[in-house]
């Protein structure tokens, strides 16, 4: 999150966080000081896949705390991760690939097509659910002796669309 000075003087400490009602000492917080620009700042450690609501405020130079109501207040998803490929079989007509999660919570959509650049809306794809265990996937129909190029992907859960992706190099 980039926060501009908003009139308070270079050496201003500012704060953003994934804390509550101007509840700043959180484990997901970062503090930046007001310099002759903008002050990007960075909350790290965050989950895949994961919804954030977020704060930003000022600090008292002397007490160290916060001393203005939030100024800031915003929420978003966090991106997906891709996900990792845990086994991949060959057979005549038949492809089956399983994908593991990748830090990506329960819930998170995987894919698997025979599309490529990102496009998954093809005849040869597959959907599934991060659960408890790793997610396989069959793409059946295709063509003995064919080479066929193979995508995985995480579908980011407010959009339902791919952001993340791992080709698989494969052929049957």
């Amino acid at each position: 999150m980039t926060l501009g000075a908003n009139n308070n003087p270079a050496g201003t400490t500012l704060t953003i966080s994934t804390g509550t009602g101007g509840h700043y000492a959180v484990s997901s917080s970062s503090k930046g000081i007001v310099g002759s620009s903008d002050v990007t700042l960075v909350i790290t450690g965050l989950t895949a896949n994961t919804g954030y609501g977020f704060q930003a405020g000022t600090n008292d130079s002397t007490a160290g705390s916060s001393t203005q109501t939030t100024i800031i207040s915003a929420s978003t998803t966090t991106l997906t991760a891709a996900p990792t490929v845990t086994s991949f079989q060959v057979f005549t007509t038949s492809i089956s690939v399983t994908l593991g999660a990748n830090g990506n919570p329960v819930g998170t959509t995987l894919t698997i097509s025979t599309g490529t650049s990102g496009h998954y809306a093809v005849s040869n794809s597959s959907k599934g659910i991060v659960g408890s265990s790793d997610v396989t996937f069959v793409i059946t129909g295709l063509t003995a002796n064919t080479g066929y190029g193979l995508q995985a992907g995480t579908n980011d859960s407010s959009t339902n669309a791919s952001t993340q992706t791992t080709i698989i190099s494969a052929s049957t």
